[in-house]
């Protein structure tokens, strides 16, 4: 459990950073924002942006007892893989480096397998199981 403790800190720290930042971006240059984000986008990204700050949270929380926060890594994980890959993609269609969105889509899809591969471990056996011999 040693691996996903530091995966959640790992990813809930960037998470939570990356909120933060993009949040003060908000802040200063609201249009820069929006011109991120795409023409055809009606959101400002701020839900998306929070959505990022409260996973970060919830993981930088949930490291200090990874044994209950499997649900947790495995629901980042597929979110890395099957929303935030696709979301670099659509968004490099509309404008962003594609070099950039190659490096996202690596990351993304670092952070999602690396959860998945250190969750298929799964928390240590316990011998409480019904109909195990001792």
């Amino acid at each position: 459990m040693n691996k996903v403790k530091w995966w959640l800190r790992i990813v809930g720290g960037l998470y939570v950073l990356l909120g933060i930042v993009v949040i003060l971006g908000v802040i200063n240059d609201p249009d820069a924002n929006a011109t991120f984000w795409g023409p055809n986008v009606t959101t400002s990204g701020l839900a998306v942006v929070l959505a990022l700050l409260v996973l970060g949270i919830l993981m930088l929380l949930s490291s200090w007892n990874p044994v209950n926060a499997l649900s947790l890594v495995k629901t980042v994980a597929l979110l890395e893989l099957f929303a935030w890959i696709p979301c670099d993609a659509i968004l490099m269609v509309n404008g962003m480096p594609v070099i950039g969105g190659v490096v996202y889509i690596c990351i993304h899809f670092t952070i999602g397998l690396s959860g998945l591969a250190f969750v298929k471990k799964g928390p240590p056996e316990e011998n409480n199981s019904i109909g195990t011999v001792p």
